[in-house]
């Protein structure tokens, strides 16, 4: 894994290698999208988890991307609290709007999931939305994909060449993938149109 990594993106201890000094600060900033404007949510677009908020590494730990855009603009944040959202949008970090990001303990985080309707217990399961009511199918504009997605190691013109010299049949899946930096794996789903369906 290390050896693939180094192999990927060099010598992480080279001053010329991209990142290498960078601080954490500007590295973050990269990573938010503020096009919406000051009011708007400002979403994390690197990695995220299974429910939506961005993930961060500040150089000494991994953090929830919105706690660091709360610690950058107003410094640490106090024992016992949370940084909780107004707008309900987990991968939002407009720490800078008191329509987003504020203070709140856990009890605060509890009444305010109440008041929202989103309250899960054994007697009320979580109503998860499927089908046509799925975020991928009301908010499209909110997957990630291809390139966009945090975790893309491939551009959308890498995965052309792809299909197209398989389809000339003159080289492996296996061959493919030591060119372009990806498992073999990557490549039988690119070919298969399983993955970088759009494209």
């Amino acid at each position: 894994m290390h050896y693939h990594r180094w192999q990927r993106h060099g010598d992480p201890l080279e001053t010329g290698n991209p990142g290498f000094g960078v601080p954490a600060e500007e590295r973050f900033e990269a990573k938010v999208d503020r096009s919406g404007g000051p009011d708007a949510c400002w979403p994390f677009t690197a990695s995220r988890n299974e429910d939506g908020y961005g993930g961060f590494w500040d150089g000494e730990r991994r953090v929830k991307a919105h706690r660091f855009a709360w610690e950058l603009a107003h410094g640490p944040i106090p024992d016992g609290l949370d940084v909780l959202h107004h707008c309900d949008n987990p991968p939002c970090c407009n720490s800078e709007s008191d329509k987003h990001l504020f203070l709140g303990t856990n009890a605060d985080n509890i009444a305010d999931m109440v008041a929202k309707g989103r309250w899960e217990s054994p007697d009320r399961p979580r109503q998860r939305s499927t089908g046509e009511r799925h975020g991928s199918v009301t908010h499209p504009e909110r997957v990630r994909r291809g390139a966009e997605h945090g975790m893309s190691k491939l551009t959308e013109d890498a995965v052309r060449q792809i299909r197209a010299l398989y389809a000339v049949g003159d080289t492996t899946q296996d061959a493919l993938a030591t060119r372009f930096g990806v498992h073999q794996t990557t490549v039988g789903v690119i070919v298969r149109r399983a993955k970088w369906g759009h494209i």
